[in-house]
Parts: structure tokens; C-alpha cells; sequence
């Protein structure tokens, strides 16, 4: 059996995959906090418990790890994170999890995870752009199968593009980064201050039912998330841009506006081919892509 955990900043989301003639299956999946505001040590320590906990009823061959941060996919090194996890930079997860538990692992960043996971799952061909709206905007690239992993293995910051000069404080400690006009946050903040509703689901209905103060805010926002594509798309002319999150449960309808507006702004030979798809895997789509890094990382074992 491979253990699968996606770590996220509120919770972990946990997969069991067994192997089925040449083909994983996945038999229980969950989640569970992650306690990363404590910390890198503490947070890791309470997925070693995790472990501990899951193998009293499964065989573990092999642990396969999603993460936040910009991760060495070959070493299982945390090259850096935020504050978000304290202490988080410069962690070995490979190493930590392989002398503890003595079986193969895989680290691999959450936002690659998601697009291998979307890549496999919709046997997807050629050049991807996938984006993750949350709290920022993460980004991963695949071309030719391959993702897009550059010179210190941190490739796709892409929310940390400028998008407004002397703009907003980010994170990061620059201004007018993208996340901070174009992510999940950046929106329900503004849904917050102008129309006092802290609820998206609730937002987005309003604008289903054509409420202009809720469409006029998401014509903003929608306005903004497609200034920072638009540029990403000039740059590496992909054939699709896969958008992911919770977000995406919004479906086709966000994804109908998207498109709309985008290919008003981008030039139309970048157009022809081009195919805007909100994810449709929710809560597994990094546990697939994570086992298909763990797959790849040991392919004489799977």
C-alpha cells in the first residue's frame, strides 16, 4: 500500500493507494489538521502519527508526500516556505519519513501535484499551464509531459508576478503581487468589505441570479486573475490552462467567464487552440498526482 498525504496549511489530506494488477486503486481517503502553524516539527511529528495509525490496518510499502512550498522533487529537501509553516525551510521530508519508516518516498510540491494529477486523470497531452487560486496562486507547468522544474527546482511562483506597480504588500515582501488581486482571498476579502458576505457560495449565487453590485465584483476580480494569464500565456503559449482550488467548484460557470474574458485580451493566434478547464477532481486530484511522482520516483517498483 503507498500512504499519500497532500499538506496543506489548515488540513492534510490523506490516500490509500493499493496496487491491483499494474493498477492503483485508491480505498480510503481522508483528512485530518495539520497543525503547521506550530510548526515544521510539530506538523511532521503529527504525520508521523498518521502513519503509525494507518499502517495498524495496512501494509505500507511506500509514502509519497504533497507539500506547500518549493520542494526538491529528487532530495525531499523543503527548499522554502512561508511563515505559514514555521521552520518549515530547509526540512529533508525524504529523508525524515525513509528513517522512520524504513520504505520509498516521494516529496514533490502541492501545485505539481495537481497538475500531474489532472495531466494522468484526463490523459492530457502537450502544454499545460495549471493554476491553484486559494489564499495565493500557485503555479506549475508542464511541456511535453515533462513538468517544468527550473534551475533550483522552483519553477510556477507565478502569484508573485507583479500585477500593480507600488500595489498591495505581499508575503513575499514585494507590492502588487497577483495573488494578492487574483486568489480565492484576494476575492472573498473584497466580497467582505463591499458587500458584507463572508461566504463565496453564497456570493456566487448572487451573481447567478444577476445581482449587479456581486456581478460587478466578480467582473473585477475576473478582470484581474485574466491580466496575470493573459501574460503567462504569451509567455509559454500553452494549449491549456487548468485552474484549481476550491474555487473550482464553481464549475463551468467560472470557467465560462474566464474564457470569455481571456480571449478578449490575448492575441488570437495564442487563441486558436487554446482550452480554459476549471478541475473537476476536488479532494484527490494532489494524492493522484503525488502517487504518480511516487511512481515515477521508483518505476521499478510499481
Amino acid at each position: 500500500m503507498i500512504f499519500v498525504f497532500d499538506i496543506g496549511g489548515t488540513m492534510t489530506k490523506y490516500g490509500i493507494y493499493e496496487n491491483s494488477e499494474m493498477c492503483y486503486e485508491l480505498i480510503e481517503h481522508n483528512e485530518f489538521p495539520s497543525m503547521a502553524n506550530q510548526g515544521g516539527r510539530i506538523m511532521i511529528d503529527h504525520l508521523f502519527k498518521a502513519v503509525e495509525e494507518l499502517s495498524i490496518n495496512y501494509n505500507l510499502t511506500g509514502i509519497s508526500i504533497s507539500s506547500a512550498g518549493q520542494i526538491h522533487p529528487f532530495s525531499g529537501e523543503v527548499i522554502f516556505a512561508t511563515d505559514n509553516i514555521p521552520g518549515y525551510s530547509g526540512m529533508n521530508l525524504k529523508k525524515m519519513f525513509e528513517s522512520r519508516f524504513a520504505v520509498p518516498v516521494a516529496v514533490e510540491n502541492d501545485v505539481n501535484c495537481f497538475l500531474l494529477g489532472e495531466y494522468s486523470t484526463r490523459n492530457l497531452s502537450g502544454d499545460v499551464l495549471g493554476l491553484t487560486l486559494g489564499t495565493g496562486i500557485g503555479g506549475a507547468v508542464m511541456t511535453r509531459g515533462e513538468l517544468l522544474r527550473g534551475s533550483t527546482f522552483s519553477a510556477g511562483e507565478i502569484g508573485h508576478i507583479q500585477l500593480v506597480r507600488e500595489g498591495l504588500p505581499c508575503t513575499c515582501g514585494y507590492n502588487g503581487c497577483f495573488e494578492q488581486y487574483a486568489s480565492t482571498k484576494a476575492l472573498k476579502t473584497r466580497v467582505e468589505l463591499e458587500m458584507s458576505i463572508d461566504d463565496l457560495k453564497i456570493f456566487f449565487q448572487r451573481c447567478k441570479e444577476n445581482d449587479s453590485a456581486a456581478l460587478s465584483l466578480l467582473d473585477q476580480w475576473i478582470d484581474d486573475l485574466t491580466d496575470g494569464i493573459k501574460s503567462l500565456i504569451h509567455v509559454l503559449n500553452p494549449e491549456k490552462v487548468i485552474i484549481g482550488g476550491a474555487i473550482a467548484a464553481q464549475g463551468a460557470y467560472l470557467e465560462a467567464a474566464i474564457e470569455k474574458k481571456l480571449k478578449q485580451k490575448i492575441m488570437s493566434s495564442f487563441a486558436k487552440e487554446l482550452q480554459i478547464i476549471v478541475s473537476e477532481n476536488g479532494n484527490t486530484n494532489n494524492l493522484n498526482g503525488a502517487l504518480v511522482h511516487w511512481i515515477q520516483s521508483y518505476p521499478n517498483m510499481s
